[in-house]
């Protein structure tokens, strides 16, 4: 069974997928079902991506659950970046529809430049100060009740290496140990985001070893999305995460319905 809980379409600000061309692909990939996580960075507003942008996406997805039905579970949701250090954006988003899915991720901490337009050679801070920062603002984010899951932890990597940077983790192992503990403790998922590949990376995100600590403190409520922009990327590596998930000893993967896990066993 492959479903995919990551995925933006054209009413996130860097994607131009139509709605109904991702739910096509969709069905030639063999996708059981997909939640489509449009993003709302609570930082830039009205910048980035709008109120208004959800209120289409709903418009639009809503009447394509219902034309899908039976073929594909189609489910909404949002990913929520920086919800946790500006709280009001945040809660005028989360009001605006019931979403079935709230992916909490961090594409900048407060007051710092969006990771994804940071240039690592140069970077406007130390980058083991921009790293310690990013999982301090993900413990944060791991302890708030808003979210359901954090997504792609530690994707500052996917856009060093687009700079030939290479970011090392490990002065920041016992913080990350807290944000796997605290996920675990308040019922959150961890996302295992396959896009590391798509973006030149050796590894998912998290890597590797961040699963096998993950498992070994006694997680078990996993995400698997692709953070497709393109419908042709949905559904990507999910076959791979499982077979992965599997060797770390997992059993299940789950995706969200009315803020719910639903348990997949892995195959």
């Amino acid at each position: 069974m492959i479903f995919d809980t990551h995925t933006h379409s054209k009413y996130s600000a860097d994607s131009s997928a139509e709605p109904r061309e991702m739910l096509q692909a969709a069905l030639r990939s063999g996708l059981a079902g997909l939640c489509v996580t449009d993003h709302f960075d609570c930082d830039r507003i009205p910048g980035f991506c709008t109120l208004e942008n959800l209120r289409a996406a709903k418009r639009t997805f809503d009447p394509l659950q219902q034309q899908y039905a039976g073929r594909l579970t189609v489910l909404r949701g949002v990913e929520l970046a920086q919800g946790v250090l500006c709280p009001n954006e945040a809660g005028v988003a989360l009001a605006l529809t019931d979403y079935d899915y709230v992916l909490g991720s961090l594409h900048a901490a407060r007051w710092r430049q969006d990771y994804y337009f940071m240039d690592y050679r140069r970077p406007p801070q130390p980058l083991p100060q921009l790293v310690r920062e990013y999982f301090e603002a993900c413990l944060q984010l791991a302890r708030w009740d808003r979210v359901d899951a954090i997504a792609h932890l530690g994707y500052l990597r996917r856009y060093a290496a687009r700079d030939g940077v290479s970011l090392d983790y490990t002065p920041c192992r016992e913080l990350i140990d807290q944000i796997l503990r605290t996920l675990i403790e308040t019922g959150k998922a961890l996302e295992l985001n396959t896009s590391g590949f798509r973006y030149g990376l050796p590894e998912w995100i998290p890597d590797i070893g961040v699963w096998r600590r993950y498992r070994a403190l006694g997680g078990e409520l996993v995400t698997i999305g692709s953070d497709a922009h393109r419908p042709c990327d949905i559904g990507a590596g999910h076959r791979e995460a499982q077979a992965l998930l599997r060797e770390l000893g997992f059993r299940w993967f789950c995706y969200y319905r009315a803020r719910r896990p639903v348990m997949a066993p892995l195959e």
